[in-house]
């Protein structure tokens, strides 16, 4: 099954809404600097591959939450990771 990014993106903002994340990773704070919304998963990216990760800090630190990979491969394990989820809330998938 060919993934396009639009759809992984996607699925990382259907994560970040069931997580009640904010899917914005970024927010203007008063002083008009930009603060990463810590807890907002986020993509990564880097030689054609693409991850999962999570912001840790206000300044845009993050934490590689699923390891660099093909799309397709990417969209899976978060679907993976989203029915683990509803499973630990109790939820049938």
């Amino acid at each position: 099954m060919r993934i396009s990014l639009k759809q992984v993106q996607d699925k990382i903002a259907h994560l970040n809404d069931i997580t009640e994340n904010v899917s914005a990773p970024w927010r203007r704070g008063e002083d008009g600097k930009l603060i990463a919304n810590v807890g907002t998963y986020v993509l990564s990216a880097s030689y054609g591959a693409y991850g999962l990760g999570q912001l840790t800090n206000e300044g845009g630190g993050t934490k590689d939450i699923i390891s660099r990979r093909t799309k397709a491969q990417l969209w899976d394990a978060i679907d993976i990771l989203e029915k683990g989820m509803r499973i630990a809330k109790g939820e049938r998938v």
